[in-house]
C-alpha cells in the first residue's frame, strides 16, 4: 500500500481531518504530544516523528545519554525509532521510518500505537531526569535504570 493511502485511512479510521501542513506532513496531537508523519519516497515508506522534549538535554546527561544509547541498541526500548536532534529547532526528537509497501492499516496502526507508547515514555524519563541524582560523589555515574528492553517488541 501507498504511504498516502494508509495515511488517509489512518485519518478516515480516527476521525482525524487530514490537513497537511507547511512541511506537508500531518500533525496528530496524541494525549499532548504531537506525532508529525509524512510520507516519503513516492509513497514507499513513512516518517513518523515526535518530539521527546523541546530542547536537547543540558549538561551531566552521561547516564541518561547511555540509557538513551542502550534503549536504541537493536531498537530493545524503542520498537525501531531512533533518537535525534533536530538542526532546526534543537529538540531531541525520536524518529521512525516504516516501509509501507506490504503494510495494511491493522498493521500500520499497531505500530504507530508503540511508537506512541515510546514517545510517551522517553518524554517522561527526559523531563524527569536530574543529573545531580545519578552521581553519589560527583565523579562516578550510578548507573541510570533506564528502561531499555521496557517496551515489548
Amino acid at each position: 500500500m501507498q504511504a498516502n493511502e494508509l495515511i488517509q485511512q489512518f485519518c478516515d479510521k480516527t476521525g482525524i481531518a487530514y490537513v497537511e501542513n507547511v512541511g506537508g506532513s500531518l500533525s496528530v496531537d496524541c494525549d499532548g504530544l504531537t506525532v508529525s508523519i509524512r510520507s516519503l519516497d513516492e509513497g514507499r515508506r513513512i516518517a513518523v516523528s515526535g518530539e521527546v522534549f523541546y530542547t536537547a538535554p543540558g549538561d551531566d546527561c552521561e547516564a541518561l545519554y547511555r540509557a538513551m544509547f542502550e534503549a536504541q541498541h537493536l531498537y530493545s526500548g524503542t520498537v525501531g525509532a531512533v533518537f535525534s536532534i533536530n538542526p532546526d529547532t534543537g529538540a531531541l526528537t525520536l524518529f521512525r521510518i516504516i516501509d509501507c509497501e506490504t503494510l495494511e492499516i491493522d498493521a500500520f496502526l499497531e505500530m504507530l500505537g508503540q511508537f506512541i507508547t515510546v514517545l510517551e515514555l522517553w518524554s517522561k524519563v527526559v523531563a524527569k531526569y536530574d543529573p545531580a541524582s545519578h552521581t553519589d560523589d560527583g565523579l562516578r555515574p550510578i548507573p541510570f535504570h533506564g528502561f531499555g528492553g521496557a517496551i515489548p517488541v
